[in-house]
């Protein structure tokens, strides 16, 4: 009898030694351990900021947020005031030239249709001449592909609902392949179907005279532009660049 207690007293000690309490100790001080540590664990979880509820956090307004107020359009910097009214300046005078181009070729209404899509091309070659799309080979091969694309769909596709939005989307193809991406080129596709019976009356020659001029004519003076504001810009077009 005294061999059975003895052995069991020797059994409860190795167990608790493997729970890593005291030989002597009783089962009534684990829970109270267990308590402490509960009571550590909540008080730091107060600490942590508490979570937001759902209902105060608007997902739409956050994306709004970041993409109205992006961190990239404070880092970039900007142009000083004489650059911003060189680049105005020069904006007009090409879309200036290129009206009197197209409107003796065109006439004053059709006229204006051409000329929008080189005011697109005159916020880039002015406002933006570091851009890939502000290249000679951009702005003049664009337009050019961009034209012939228009042209040729409005020969086999009559139906306008059809043939303008086929006309952009082989333009930008084309633009592609020719490596002369140039976003407005897809206005003058645009204007390719659309423009009326005096552009379309032009055939292929459209794409020659007046857009291959106008283009050519929007680039000489983004050039002489470009030249008086470059030794002002150098160090802004490097940051920009960067990024």
């Amino acid at each position: 009898m005294f061999y059975s207690d003895s052995s069991s007293f020797t059994l409860r000690c190795a167990l608790r030694t493997l729970r890593g309490c005291p030989v002597g100790a009783t089962r009534n001080r684990q829970p109270a351990a267990n308590a402490a540590d509960r009571s550590n664990n909540a008080s730091n979880r107060n600490d942590l900021p508490m979570p937001l509820p759902t209902s105060t956090r608007s997902l739409p307004m956050e994306l709004i947020r970041k993409f109205l107020f992006s961190p990239t359009v404070s880092i970039l910097p900007l142009p000083g005031h004489r650059e911003k009214w060189i680049s105005g300046l020069g904006g007009a005078i090409g879309i200036a030239l290129t009206f009197l181009v197209s409107h003796q070729v065109l006439g004053n209404q059709f006229a204006l249709l051409v000329v929008a899509s080189m005011g697109a091309s005159a916020v880039l070659l002015y406002a933006a001449p570091h851009s890939v799309f502000s290249s000679p080979w951009a702005v003049i091969g664009g337009h050019v592909v961009s034209a012939l694309s228009g042209v040729l769909v409005a020969l086999f596709v009559p139906d306008p609902l059809i043939a303008t939005p086929l006309a952009v989307g082989c333009a930008i193809t084309a633009m592609y392949y020719l490596n002369c991406i140039h976003p407005p080129g897809g206005a003058t596709a645009f204007v390719a179907v659309m423009g009326g019976p005096a552009i379309r009356a032009l055939g292929f020659g459209y794409a020659i005279f007046p857009i291959m001029l106008n283009a050519s004519i929007m680039v000489a003076v983004a050039v002489v532009f470009n030249r008086l504001l470059r030794s002002r810009q150098e160090a802004h077009v490097r940051e920009v660049e960067a990024h």
